[in-house]
């Protein structure tokens, strides 16, 4: 689930804008629309996104009738968080290119036939699997 204010846009000032990763809880409108980030929001006339943490508030996979889960699921958002914060140092060309990739990739997400989904087939992480994922941000 994701959360966009626009605001503060002016396609025609600049072209920027900011993305908020919401934390280890829902998002809400409260995280788009306030905070010291809209100050900054408004003197940059930024776009912001707000973006729900996967398995937090709405943003997870809901099981059918049959047990099975809708969707895929995408196991590596930490490495995706990476990719878009590592590569800020570079052109807006390329910051937007990584941003309508993962876009695209949200909106085109392919329903699985083939993979067994059953939600009895899910396993969390171990703590030393979790701690190598969280290493990706170090």
């Amino acid at each position: 689930r994701y959360y966009v204010n626009e605001a503060y846009y002016n396609e025609t000032a600049r072209d920027v804008a900011f993305l908020h990763i919401s934390g280890e809880g829902e998002a809400s409108t409260r995280w788009i629309t306030s905070g010291a980030w809209i100050e900054t929001a408004e003197l940059y006339n930024a776009l912001l996104f707000q973006l729900e943490h996967r398995f937090y508030g709405d943003s997870h996979p809901f099981s059918n009738s049959e047990n099975k889960l809708e969707f895929d699921v995408y196991r590596k958002e930490t490495a995706t968080l990476r990719y878009i914060t590592n590569d800020l140092h570079h052109p807006f060309q390329h910051k937007m290119a990584s941003l309508n990739f993962l876009i695209h990739y949200l909106l085109n997400f392919p329903l699985s036939k083939e993979r067994d989904l059953s939600t009895e087939n899910l396993r969390y992480l171990s703590s030393p699997q979790a701690l190598g994922d969280l290493s990706y941000f170090y």
